[in-house]
């Protein structure tokens, strides 16, 4: 039976014994109004009742930005200027480095080993280090303009969706990548042995040969912000991941069934050309699902600093 029936033959069934009772009483009684008005009044009530029963039986599916834990319609993001690279230092900068090295000892066992003996074994050679400042700095201008956001995905009501299908439109002129497309950092040209122990002292002689436009920031600041927001993107490789795939400037993820809060996450990298100045953009969504029965349309929002 169709929920517009339903509350006919409820109103119906209600008013056979109001009518009743409306006769037996005298013209012009209060109390025929009264009566009257507790029978509107309950039919409001059981109309009401039976669509919220209705609704409960749809599924609720919300996309919020998930960002230090906390749920929203919209996420800020702070890009800054685009670093650029003092080329006629690095040679000192190697210098710089090799000098420290020198310094270091490095475990064999139970006894030390000079490790600059290690370092001069098995670096390839100084030019090596050469390309690779200008490989680190392509890697690193490159990523201070991606950002990665994650989207929870979450049915509200007690009822799952099935066939659960969510599309994503970006703006035009950002681009859109999984976690595999993003840019990784080059290999030290080092034996794989001693990279653990270079790799702290070649950063903080990188360090020296960023510069911005901006003198008040901090190359390190930077890099602790890219790493956080690294950080944060990992820990959801456990909890439920949905795959997406991409088409041009949209996504498109579907799940067979999304229980009952039990959320599912997006996780996409966002990449900034370096001329970027609008201030924000919309990321609009559709969902639909079988037992939906409507389509469900929205946008979030991202808000450049």
């Amino acid at each position: 039976m169709s929920l517009f029936y339903k509350i006919i033959i409820t109103w119906l069934a209600t008013l056979v014994p109001i009518l009743a009772i409306f006769v037996s009483l005298q013209e012009g009684s209060v109390l025929k109004w009264i009566i009257w008005v507790i029978y509107l009044a309950v039919c409001v009530v059981t109309t009401l009742k039976y669509l919220a029963d209705e609704k409960a039986k749809k599924p609720k599916v919300e996309i919020r930005v998930m960002k230090d834990e906390k749920l929203s319609d919209s996420l800020k993001i702070k890009l800054s200027s685009i670093p650029e690279l003092k080329e006629e230092r690095i040679d000192q900068e190697i210098t710089n480095m090799d000098n420290e090295v020198k310094e270091l000892q490095y475990d064999y066992g139970e006894r030390k080993v000079d490790f600059y003996h290690l370092w001069t074994l098995y670096i390839k050679s100084k030019s090596h280090f050469q390309d690779y400042f200008l490989k680190y700095f392509d890697y690193f201008k490159r990523r201070t303009r991606i950002r990665g956001i994650i989207l929870q995905i979450e049915n509200t009501r007690n009822i799952p969706a099935r066939n659960l299908h969510i599309s994503l439109y970006f703006p035009d002129n950002i681009g859109i990548s999984l976690p595999d497309g993003i840019p990784h950092k080059p290999e030290l040209p080092t034996s794989r042995v001693i990279t653990e122990s270079v790799e702290p002292i070649f950063k903080k002689h990188f360090y020296n040969l960023i510069k911005y436009t901006d003198e008040n920031i901090e190359t390190t600041s930077i890099l602790e912000k890219m790493e956080q927001n690294q950080n944060e993107m990992e820990e959801y490789y456990d909890r439920g991941l949905l795959d997406w795939k991409r088409k041009g400037y949209e996504i498109n993820s579907d799940k067979d069934k999304l229980i009952h809060h039990d959320p599912n996450f997006i996780r996409i990298y966002i990449e900034f050309p370096h001329k970027f100045n609008i201030k924000s953009f919309h990321i609009k969504y559709l969902i639909r699902a079988e037992n939906m029965p409507k389509k469900k349309e929205g946008r979030l929002t991202v808000n450049i600093e």
